[in-house]
């Protein structure tokens, strides 16, 4: 009976909202960011993953970024009209980034 409730339990649990674009709990995005927080990485390490990100795209390759402590800012070009919105959802699904911030001349 208890391994019936906890399988019927388990099988609502929604999958993970990081990597999902279906769920959307607000709750459940902290927690999981809360965790990755507690494995944090190497600036370093966060720094390379965000500049492979930006260099995927025309429009972004020539963005600058910095990380300090988890916290990313990105510094745009001038003239921009690239809508930054895709490429700051992206870094922030890297595991460790607590914050982005985004520069816009």
């Amino acid at each position: 009976m208890k391994l019936l409730l906890l399988l019927t339990l388990l099988s609502c649990i929604p999958p993970d909202p990081v990597f999902s674009s279906t769920a959307r709990s607000p709750g459940m995005v902290r927690a999981v960011r809360h965790e990755q927080r507690l494995i944090s990485r190497a600036d370093e390490a966060i720094l390379e993953e965000v500049r492979r990100i930006l260099r995927a795209r025309e429009e972004t390759a020539r963005w600058g970024a910095t990380v300090r402590k988890g916290g990313v800012t990105i510094r745009t070009t001038v003239g921009n009209k690239f809508d930054p919105g895709p490429v700051v959802a992206a870094i922030r699904r890297i595991a460790g980034v607590e914050t982005v911030l985004l520069i816009v001349p």
